[in-house]
């Protein structure tokens, strides 16, 4: 009688089991399908970028306003059609480059918990040892250091992509660089840099 139990538990688990890898396999297949319907509807190598207008400079750098530069993409969400760049010389050696929607809609980190550098201590774009230069149409930047003209950053490689599920700002990397952080992860301290993909959630 202990055997028959037993025999009937054990066909009662591989039952359960057989339709949990069913319900999985379905879910999995169903995700699939969601994220094949949410990535066809738009390709990013379409997106036209963004045009830089009005333009202002001060000592301490520079803030324009970003629109869309032609007809949106819509790759993974919604393309947000007008930007805000405000560039500051945070101090000689720290360049603050910020692109947010001109709404203020999306969520940005609050001051008590990230505050950012005082505006009050920033040095003239002159003083500097940063160099921030620009196009306007289509939008792109470069960062270079003053002393030697070496490119830190830049983003003429490909269209900024700007929407409310998804953002892209490239930049070209020089030969063999050093690159560290960008998120927690459990991989090298030094980075890959040849075909090596990265996620971050927020």
């Amino acid at each position: 009688m202990g055997g028959l139990v037993a025999v009937e538990k054990t066909l009662a688990c591989v039952v359960m089991l057989s339709s949990l890898t069913a319900g999985l396999a379905f879910a999995s297949v169903a995700s699939a399908a969601a994220i094949s319907l949410r990535q066809a509807t738009g390709s990013v190598e379409a997106c036209p970028g963004y045009s830089a207008t009005n333009v202002q400079t001060s000592s301490t750098g520079l803030t324009a306003d970003l629109s869309l530069a032609g007809s949106a993409c819509d790759a993974y969400g919604t393309d947000i059609k007008d930007l805000k760049l405000v560039v500051n010389h945070d101090s000689a050696k720290r360049l603050h480059v910020k692109i947010e929607d001109a709404a203020k809609t999306a969520y940005q980190v609050p001051q008590s918990v990230f505050p950012t550098p005082d505006s009050s201590k920033s040095v003239s774009s002159k003083d500097s040892e940063l160099e921030f230069s620009h196009v306007e149409s289509p939008f792109s930047f470069k960062v270079t250091r003053r002393s030697n003209g070496e490119v830190l950053f830049d983003t003429s490689a490909a269209a900024l992509v700007f929407e409310d599920q998804y953002l892209r700002l490239r930049t070209s990397l020089p030969e063999d660089p050093n690159l560290y952080g960008l998120g927690e992860h459990s991989d090298s301290f030094r980075l890959n840099t040849t075909d090596y993909t990265r996620t971050l959630w927020s």
